[in-house]
């Protein structure tokens, strides 16, 4: 995950190069549009997941093949949904958008192959499902790596090629796509018998899995209009230049995030599993694990790059955007509150009674488009307006997810906060006011700077969380898994 991390970061840059400040902004936001369709994947996604972990937790591994058929089926009308709903916007509304005249075409064409490549990506969704219900991370990580190499060869690729960059750009995109399809396609079919396709119609079993999926689309469709519906806010109110800045932002999140999402799919097995089997100190136990171990990954490799943004996207970038440092730092905090409160959600979709969870966040989804289209129509200045996400998206969505936790699964509040609230205070806080300090003392105009705030970060870091923010069992282990490796 630190070489995709590494990777995107760079990709980002090249891009931005490549393409320049409009065209990025463009392809940023039709992106947005066909992102705004992912809830859809992301809700199937899901579905898959539960069930097949569920299925392989209670032991009934004779259902497996009849579930991920079914699923399969599920997919392909969610592509048919997918074509028609994006072809309905783009003919009745893609004229609106503030798009400049000469580039539309070039935008209409991008939209065209970008669902493509989104049809692509919701196939490729069932098969690793089914590799991370096994636990082959190994498998997921070596995938994920030739993913972003292959984005990164055919990035440079662009930039010795004759043609118009945007369009290009797409459909190597859609070539990628293409590529690690088919990648998962293989593996699991030469691994897990029961991925291979037959057709069935279980009527139980397609209801029970559209009922889950039906209040999990709810959830995450506010939660896609709330990222994408706040970028194309933004884009009636600001025009494309903004949504390369927010574009950015979403990279740099992305890359990061993307780090702390490979480690918590390494949890979600065995919280789903643990649950069906009836586990549930296990299941409470690795639930405030996961939450607190995702806080420390992502604050030891976010916050240098908060208190350093500056300096990284001026070396980083040749051209950067107008409000990308800003935005990006608040993206950052923000998802550090993330971190903590990624893990409720499957925690409270194994218990499958996600109905009142869903229509909760729902709620506060939608307060945070709303809010960001009050806040700008009353010209409230743009970065304050971005800071919203923080208390919606984030803090109200954490306790929201805690609240949903104690009241689902049972996991008191006195247990969170000792298991994992209160050491992520205490193995955290002092160390994010050293590296405070140190950057208000010394600014971070050189690589030397940089460097010295950011090791003294990183050992303090590590100093507080093992001394404060792990227990002894924890740290037993971890010296236990480093002492192994040691000796290999």
């Amino acid at each position: 995950m630190i070489v995709v991390m590494a990777i995107n970061f760079y990709m980002s840059r090249v891009v931005l190069d490549v393409l320049g400040v409009i065209d990025y902004g463009i392809y940023n936001l039709v992106a947005t549009i066909v992102v705004v369709f992912s809830f859809l994947k992301s809700s199937f996604s899901d579905a898959t997941q539960r069930f097949i972990n569920y299925t392989i937790g209670n032991g009934e591994h004779t259902q497996l093949s009849k579930i991920f058929s079914t699923c399969l089926n599920c997919y392909f009308i969610l592509i048919i949904t997918v074509i028609v709903l994006g072809e309905i916007f783009w003919m009745f509304w893609g004229a609106s958008l503030n798009i400049p005249q000469s580039r539309y075409e070039a935008a209409s064409f991008t939209f065209q192959i970008a669902l493509v490549s989104f049809s692509l990506s919701i196939l490729q969704v069932p098969y690793n499902a089914a590799i991370v219900a096994h636990e082959r991370m190994s498998v997921f990580a070596k995938i994920s790596i030739v993913e972003v190499l292959l984005k990164l060869f055919l990035t440079i690729v662009i930039t010795n090629i004759a043609f118009d960059k945007l369009k290009i750009y797409s459909v190597l995109m859609m070539f990628n796509a293409a590529v690690i399809f088919t990648i998962y396609f293989v593996y699991c079919r030469t691994h897990f018998d029961y991925t291979k396709y037959i057709f069935c119609f279980d009527k139980s079993l397609f209801k029970r899995i559209l009922s889950f999926t039906g209040w999990n689309m709810l959830g995450s469709l506010s939660g896609t209009l709330s990222e994408s519906g706040v970028s194309l806010i933004f884009n009636v109110f600001c025009g494309v230049i903004l949504n390369a800045s927010i574009g950015l932002s979403n990279q740099i999140n992305g890359a990061l995030s993307g780090f702390i999402a490979g480690f918590q799919t390494a949890f979600k097995p065995q919280i789903v599993k643990t649950y069906a089997a009836k586990q549930r100190q296990d299941f409470h136990r690795l639930v405030c694990r996961s939450s607190k171990f995702s806080f420390f990954l992502f604050f030891l490799v976010s916050v240098p790059v908060i208190c350093n943004m500056g300096y990284i996207l001026h070396v980083w970038l040749v051209e950067v955007p107008q409000y990308a440092c800003t935005f990006s730092r608040i993206i950052l905090l923000g998802s550090l509150i993330d971190a903590m409160s990624g893990v409720f959600y499957s925690a409270i979709g194994a218990t499958g009674k996600i109905r009142n969870y869903q229509v909760t966040i729902t709620s506060v989804f939608v307060l945070h488009i709303v809010v960001t289209w009050v806040l700008l129509d009353l010209g409230v200045a743009y970065e304050y307006v971005f800071l919203s996400r923080i208390f919606t998206r984030g803090i109200l969505n954490f306790l929201v997810g805690l609240y949903f936790l104690r009241k689902i699964a049972n996991l008191q509040y006195s247990e969170y906060l000792s298991k994992t609230f209160v050491p992520i205070v205490k193995g955290s806080l002092i160390p994010f006011l050293i590296v405070i300090l140190l950057v208000c003392l010394f600014d971070s105009d050189s690589v030397g700077k940089v460097v010295l705030n950011t090791l003294v970060f990183e050992i303090a870091s590590m100093v507080f969380i093992v001394k404060y923010g792990l227990s002894s069992n924890e740290r037993d282990r971890i010296l236990s898994v480093i002492k192994n490796k040691i000796k290999k």
